[in-house]
């Protein structure tokens, strides 16, 4: 499975991370994003999400909320922001902030990958995630997605399929 350097429970997580889509170009994003050659992220953070329901988790060094899964299916990449606009329009967990993640968020919540190369996100996220859009984009044809198997960015076509989990700054959580 994935498998994190030993570090004692207090090591902060990313802290707050870009929030606003950009163009990333493809000679860019590795400094950009401090990803390896194999676009993989130079340093992992110890995500400390906590669930908040069977549908959400809450990390408490972006403020994020996640959606833990989706639709059911996968979307190309208009479709995943015409899906974040309904949830919005049902103002879902009482919500009308959601969007798709950035790819800084979407790393923020990475885990290295394993020796198997076992899902590398928190257990709460549904298993039947592979790719996860993001909100950025790299040309007209091309946007940025984070595969959660083997760990790395990558560009995917704007007409590919990849799966969404929304995420949301508003969302009331319990301390």
């Amino acid at each position: 499975g994935c498998r994190f350097q030993e570090d004692d429970d207090e090591t902060p997580g990313y802290g707050p991370v870009r929030t606003e889509p950009q163009l990333i170009l493809s000679r860019d994003v590795r400094s950009f994003l401090g990803l390896d050659e194999l676009m993989r992220p130079m340093h992992y953070s110890r995500p400390r999400l906590r669930s908040v329901d069977q549908f959400l988790v809450h990390d408490p060094d972006t403020g994020l909320a996640w959606q833990t899964k989706g639709p059911e299916y996968t979307l190309d990449w208009l479709q995943a922001f015409a899906y974040v606009a309904h949830l919005n329009r049902q103002r879902w967990h009482g919500c009308a902030d959601w969007r798709l993640p950035t790819t800084d968020e979407l790393m923020s919540i990475l885990r290295p990958p394993g020796i198997d190369r076992d899902f590398c996100l928190d257990p709460a996220f549904s298993r039947d995630i592979h790719w996860l859009w993001s909100s950025d984009w790299c040309s007209g044809k091309q946007a940025w997605m984070v595969d959660i198997i083997e760990c790395f960015a990558g560009r995917l076509d704007k007409d590919g399929s990849a799966s969404v989990c929304a995420v949301s700054s508003s969302v009331a959580v319990s301390k």
